[in-house]
């Protein structure tokens, strides 16, 4: 049996998890392949509604799913962060235990440096991130009113 591992289960991860599951069905079926998605977070945001949130055009509750309900039959979830990759022997060590692969996906997102511009991290409102997106929802709420250029 060969083992594909994909670290992440954002949109990237998670697409690709469904897709290979979907092109190899029989081959999963038949106990050839196993597809392994690992991601610590049992929820799946829908990033994108991250905007949405401060125009109150979706609420924090619309931005996700359970990870589980969002994968296509035959993905096993581990529902732990991957700790350590070990390329050389094959191992991605998570929160609990070691998984042998044969084949590695690493889809881990994207992260922001707001400390490369002086100034951005404290000064500025952003929707890149739950937490950020109802903050600046909070602050837009503060608006009493504004003026025209």
């Amino acid at each position: 049996m060969k083992t594909i591992a994909i670290v992440g289960g954002g949109s990237g991860g998670l697409g690709t998890a469904n897709r290979l599951a979907y092109k190899f069905t029989n081959e999963i079926k038949a106990g050839n392949i196993k597809i392994i998605l690992i991601e610590g977070s049992s929820k799946h945001y829908y990033e994108p509604g991250f905007l949405e949130i401060p125009f109150n055009l979706l609420t924090k509750k619309n931005t996700y799913r359970e990870e589980k309900n969002m994968l296509a039959k035959g993905i096993v979830l581990v529902n732990e962060n991957a700790v350590n990759i070990d390329l050389k022997n094959q191992i991605i060590q998570t929160t609990n235990q070691k998984i042998n692969y044969d084949y590695i996906i690493i889809a881990t997102g994207t992260s922001y440096d707001y400390d490369a511009v002086p100034g951005l991290k404290t000064g500025t409102e952003n929707f890149h991130a739950l937490e950020t997106s109802l903050k600046l929802k909070a602050t837009l709420n503060k608006f009493k009113k504004g003026f025209n250029c």
